[in-house]
């Protein structure tokens, strides 16, 4: 399918730009709330994103990114618990070690609704969730969840409350 340019509006910060995506992702339906949606986006993500306070010397206290493979249980059996793989050292261990805060930012670009689309596409939905990163087990870690925000171009950030994101059912 040949490309084509679109004209984005951010409704969000007013800004007015360019995109280049394949096709226009559908936006969050009406019939799933920002909680389903936000454990939806968690439950399909192969990886997220996730930030922390950097140790290294030359970026000291510096927000610093990685991506790590994520799971919140199998298919049938969304816990909504962010579970990691964490190697047992590295930078990233090595930020969690000083300092366990972390947020996490999954995106709808890894879902089928916005295959085609360029991932900062902003009709395709993210989450953001924020908390304290804890060792499970071995390479095994968690994300015990403090914050959580979803942000959709068409709905604008929507706060969720932890209580919300957990008694939320997730739907394909």
């Amino acid at each position: 399918m040949n490309q084509r340019l679109l004209l984005t509006v951010l409704s969000v910060s007013g800004f007015v730009g360019l995109c280049s995506c394949k096709t226009v992702p559908k936006t969050l339906s009406d019939d799933r709330t920002p909680a389903e949606w936000a454990r939806y986006l968690i439950h399909n993500a192969v990886w997220v994103s996730l930030g922390t306070l950097s140790t290294q010397t030359s970026i000291l206290g510096y927000p610093f990114i990685s991506v790590r493979s994520i799971s919140d249980g199998p298919a049938a059996n969304s816990t909504g618990i962010p579970y990691f793989y964490m190697p047992a050292s590295g930078i990233t261990t090595n930020d969690l070690e000083a300092d366990n805060r972390v947020t996490i930012m999954a995106t709808q670009s890894q879902d089928k609704l916005c295959e085609d689309s360029d991932p900062q596409e902003p009709g395709c939905a993210k989450v953001f969730i924020t908390g304290t990163h804890v060792k499970v087990h071995h390479f095994v870690s968690k994300l015990e969840i403090t914050q959580i925000e979803l942000l959709a171009v068409s709905e604008g950030l929507k706060h969720i409350t932890v209580e919300e994101y957990f008694s939320a059912s997730i739907t394909e």
